[in-house]
């Protein structure tokens, strides 16, 4: 569980604005009598519950339907300007989405007009208000995604399963690793407190896309602290998407932005036929494009056009056989290797390519699992050929450090992701991993795998 946290300064680490003009948009509603006028103590860290449970004080209880995870924090919050909130149509991207997507985005953007509160433990508006994760876990359920898990850490893991997740090292929000982030994605950090979590994932919230008229990053979710418009903002609210930036005052302290992930699901065709509306509302989700129809199709028989028969190849010479060769066999972890077309050149992917990056984001959670996010890779060569291969790292931190020694990998794609092969086994291997000896031992075990990826041999 997280410990209480101490009262901060006003300014916070994963902030970089202390401005205190006001937000052109303005806040959602009148805040509720006695949300935001006592003063307190100030607490400007955003709390997501750990599985982990204690007796819980005597507080309004969450419906039995919506579970509840953790604890609320004993330190008392501070004032903050109330939630704020935006149309979808202030998205630059929203027009451009697929109907499911602004219909999440729309549903999202409801919740901030309904003056909710950071509330620490609670998944449930009816309550007042919800914690990071409940407010992803109420809004994803609302629209038809009922595997969803209810605490951050466990939606890191949900969507990092079905491969939809991208790893960030970068500290700047214009990387190239941003490439891929779409409105619509989870955001997830670590270290704002010390979740004592296998996965230390501690914070959540939706990207929404830029805002028309700014051009910046928005988010939505719910915070004790974050920031729109460089106003402090407490509650489920629209924020400013900023990366974290170390606080002096706080060396001990190191908040990380993970990276994002696409929602599991989101973009089904099954899914999109659906068309749930929030729970405790019985008012449709207003803004949202429906799906156009499609139109009922009359087939046509194709002509059938004449066969012509396979040319037959003159004086074909049959493949050489590998002498003492082994079958292959399985990849690891009991999944047979898939037919993968061998019409593919040789090729050494540049750094920015996405396959190199799906290569390197498979060696980083083998090597370093729960802390991909501090390894930089020095890439001194890799090369691909046929679904295969061979790559030599350095792992250093961000600061350019060494953190290990380096590494060479034979690796495979499965048809879905790369998975690196267990060559421990290989007799005589030690330190000559790009001896002719050791290559032959390799293509004995493994004929599929093509020589040239190797490096050449003078």
């Amino acid at each position: 569980m997280p410990e209480t946290k101490p009262a901060a300064p006003a300014s916070k680490a994963t902030e970089d604005s202390s401005s205190t003009a006001k937000s052109p948009h303005g806040p959602a509603a009148t805040p509720k009598p006695g949300a935001h006028g006592k003063k307190k103590k100030k607490v400007v860290e955003d709390e997501d519950p750990a599985p982990e449970t204690k007796p819980a004080p005597e507080t309004k209880p969450a419906p039995p339907s919506t579970p509840v995870v953790g604890n609320p924090p004993t330190a008392e919050k501070a004032e903050h300007a109330p939630a704020a909130t935006i149309e979808a149509t202030q998205l630059t991207e929203f027009a451009a989405q697929p109907a499911r997507v602004q219909q999440l985005l729309t549903a999202a953007l409801e919740l901030t007009k309904q003056n909710l509160t950071y509330t620490y433990g609670s998944a449930d508006p009816s309550s007042g208000g919800m914690d990071c994760s409940g407010t992803m876990y109420y809004v994803l359920r609302a629209q038809g995604l009922k595997d969803v898990p209810r605490d951050s850490s466990g939606q890191y893991v949900w969507a990092r399963k079905q491969g939809q997740f991208f790893a960030v090292v970068s500290t700047l929000a214009d990387s190239f690793e941003f490439k891929d982030l779409q409105p619509g994605d989870l955001m997830f950090w670590s270290g704002t407190y010390n979740t004592g979590r296998d996965v230390p994932i501690s914070h959540v919230m939706l990207y929404l896309g830029h805002e028309k008229g700014t051009g910046k990053s928005v988010m939505f979710g719910s915070s004790d602290g974050r920031s729109y418009n460089g106003i402090q903002r407490w509650g489920v609210s629209v924020f400013d998407f900023k990366m974290p930036k170390a606080d002096p005052a706080k060396p001990e302290k190191h908040v990380v932005f993970v990276g994002y992930a696409h929602i599991p699901g989101l973009r089904d065709s099954a899914l999109a036929a659906a068309s749930p509306t929030l729970p405790h509302s019985t008012a449709p989700i207003p803004n949202a494009t429906p799906a156009p129809p499609i139109p009922k199709a009359t087939p046509t028989p194709a002509p059938v056009p004449k066969a012509t028969p396979a040319p037959t190849i003159a004086n074909a010479t049959p493949a050489p056989t590998i002498p003492n060769a082994t079958p292959a066999p399985a990849i690891p972890n009991g999944t047979p290797a898939p037919k993968i077309a061998m019409d593919d050149a040789l090729r050494a992917p540049p750094r920015g390519d996405p396959e190199r990056k799906r290569i390197m984001d498979a060696l980083r959670a083998e090597s370093f699992p729960g802390g991909e996010a501090r390894v930089v890779f020095v890439v001194k060569y890799l090369k691909i050929h046929h679904g295969w291969a061979w790559t030599d790292v350095s792992p250093q931190d961000q600061a350019g450090k060494s953190l290990a020694a380096g590494r060479t990998a034979l690796l495979h794609f499965d048809g879905e992701n790369w998975k690196s092969v267990d060559l421990g086994k290989l007799p005589g291997t030690s330190g000559k991993t790009t001896s002719a000896s050791f290559v032959k031992e390799v293509l004995a075990l493994y004929p599929d795998v093509p020589p040239d990826i190797f490096p050449s041999r003078r």
